[in-house]
């Protein structure tokens, strides 16, 4: 079954996250264009203080983060 993510523009996106889930990626920008290629709208890349993180909220509210140290 395909996970369904989206950003926060749903109704459900908008509640408190029941869960959160973070994933390791490498590169972050190419995954990026990779989820908008699959139809999906995630955040921008933010720069954290050693790395840099976008965030996707599921239909159900949850947080799923992609984190990488590399953003190209």
């Amino acid at each position: 079954m395909p996970l369904n993510l989206s950003s926060a523009t749903t109704r459900s996106a908008l509640a408190e996250p029941c869960a959160a889930l973070t994933l390791g990626v490498l590169p972050l920008t190419p995954e990026r264009q990779r989820l908008m290629d699959a139809g999906l709208d995630p955040g921008p890349i933010e720069e954290a203080d050693d790395f840099y993180i976008m965030r996707m909220r599921d239909p159900d509210g949850n947080l799923v983060v992609f984190a990488s140290a590399q953003r190209d």
